[in-house]
């Protein structure tokens, strides 16, 4: 075998370890990148829905315990309209992942009609405070583990 063969062959092989690596380190799992908070869980399986009911007493259960990737379902069985956000009032910035339409993620961004509904999922490690933003002096938590 001539120098000039050889070196086309240890080319093609360390083209070809880098772009395996590449492919590796880009598509494994933890590596890939988390939305703005440290606690955040992505892609969890067997995820499930829980609820809270918003009433004209406010919400019920008032604090809720749940595996990271759960969706809470807030249900308006008042006789009003509610809006729930993220604490704090008016800024709704407690949830750390950043976007909605004041503060976080964690924000209906309108108000639910009686009979209505809207849900998030929850990926964000902690406790999680919100409120009805049309009537702040109704608040609940949603703590995730």
């Amino acid at each position: 075998m001539n120098s000039k063969t050889y070196g086309i062959i240890i080319s093609a092989i360390i083209v070809l370890v880098l772009v395996g690596a590449i492919f590796y380190f880009s598509n494994t799992p933890g590596r890939q990148q988390k939305q703005s908070s440290d606690n955040y869980v992505p892609n969890q399986t067997g995820a499930q829905t829980k609820e809270i009911v918003f009433t004209d007493l406010g919400f019920s259960p008032p604090v809720l315990t749940i595996k990271a990737g759960t969706t809470v379902v807030f249900k308006n069985n008042s006789s009003k309209d509610f809006w729930p956000a993220s604490a704090k009032h008016p800024t709704h910035n407690e949830y750390p992942i950043k976007g909605g339409c004041v503060g976080s993620i964690f924000d209906a961004c309108k108000a639910i009609a009686p009979g209505g509904q809207w849900e998030f999922k929850f990926d964000v490690l902690g406790g999680w405070n919100y409120h009805d933003h049309l009537n702040p002096t109704f608040f609940g938590k949603v703590v995730v583990e």
